[in-house]
């Protein structure tokens, strides 16, 4: 929703509301925003303050970083803030707000860095590609790296002796 601050200040104590559905955009590649996304917002112009309140629902696709699989998982984000004239000045110097765009940083802000399907997912084995989660191998017992072999020579050695 585009909410033109000039017509607030004038009309004070006038408040927008507004209800709409946004389509879905990609986060990142491994995390899509799923189509529709359902904003309410609220403005008001009260005491040398414009009030913006915005309702944002809506989900996501994910892909766990660790697995692989993809899962959903359902937001919901609350924002409410309010800015003095001189700060519209300089957030804003058309006088114009943007709902969605705030919505969408919004979004972006509160996405995860790091996708996991659940907090113990155990990944994919990185001999064989089985998910760890679902069955288990024997790769990690029958694989050793060369370079750590003397370490382990050494660190025998001393178990004995303690």
């Amino acid at each position: 929703m585009i909410i033109d601050v000039s017509l607030l200040i004038k009309n004070e104590t006038e408040e927008i509301i507004g209800t709409e559905e946004v389509d879905g955009f990609n986060i990142y590649e491994d995390v899509k925003v799923l189509t529709p996304i359902k904003l309410r917002t609220s403005a008001v112009f009260k005491h040398g303050l414009l009030k913006i309140e915005l309702d944002i629902v809506y989900s996501t696709i994910n892909t766990c970083s660790r697995c692989l699989k993809e899962y959903k998982t359902d937001q919901k984000l609350k924002f409410k803030e309010e800015y003095t004239i001189e700060q519209l000045g300089g957030l804003y110097p058309q006088a114009i707000v943007d709902s969605i765009q705030i919505a969408k940083e919004l979004m972006i802000l509160k996405a995860p860095v790091k996708n996991l399907c659940k907090e113990d997912c155990l990944g994919l084995c990185a001999v064989c590609g089985i998910d760890k989660n679902e069955h288990t191998c024997n790769c990690e017992n029958a694989m050793s790296n060369p370079h750590f072999d003397k370490l382990k020579i050494l660190l025998s050695k001393q178990d004995k002796e303690v």
